[in-house]
């Protein structure tokens, strides 16, 4: 049973959260405890993308309307890859190989770093996915690893050093040679 000071805290921290999930309506996310809503609209934001509520297509397009996955880990849980879709499709991966990849980390619920990537920077990644569905292997939620992301990313946030750039999608496109 519920203590009855507990409940009041609970109530309290509902009754001032309603703010901010109205907040969070004027981007279409209805709810803001699922599916990462949260941290995808906050990556979203930070990022200076529009977040898409859809969840059948993109995370997020950018201000040039090219589609953004956004992707999070809790640094604090025993994952060290970052979870994709369950289950793995040649659609899904047909979609991947036409985005962005924001990658942010988190500890707890605490955003504490970001790195961009192109399609290109994960493409050893589809290629095995795509050879292990030939197999007939059904792929339940296959991980890109934190290392890669690492080693292949831009970080463009990271809350330790104070580091925001400020324009993460710009620094992506200019590393694709797309903008000079």
């Amino acid at each position: 049973m519920i203590r009855s000071e507990e409940r009041i805290l609970f109530d309290s921290y509902l009754k001032n959260n309603k703010e901010f999930e109205e907040f969070a309506a004027t981007f279409g996310i209805t709810n803001l405890y699922k599916d990462s809503n949260l941290q995808q609209l906050q990556q979203a934001l930070y990022l200076g993308l529009h977040f898409c509520s859809d969840r059948q297509a993109a995370d997020a397009t950018d201000c040039l309307g090219d589609q953004w996955e956004l992707k999070s880990l809790n640094i604090g849980s025993s994952h060290k890859g970052f979870s994709t879709a369950n289950p793995m499709t040649q659609n899904i991966i047909a979609r991947y190989r036409k985005s962005n990849f924001a990658f942010s980390i988190y500890n707890g619920t605490t955003l504490t770093k970001i790195y961009v990537t192109s399609a290109e920077d994960l493409e050893c990644y589809f290629e095995r996915w795509e050879n292990d569905l030939q197999k007939g292997k059904v792929l339940n939620n296959p991980n890109i690893s934190l290392a890669h992301v690492i080693k292949t990313g831009i970080k463009v946030y990271d809350c330790e050093l104070s580091m925001y750039v400020d324009d993460p999608v710009l620094a992506l496109y200019k590393r694709k040679g797309l903008l000079s």
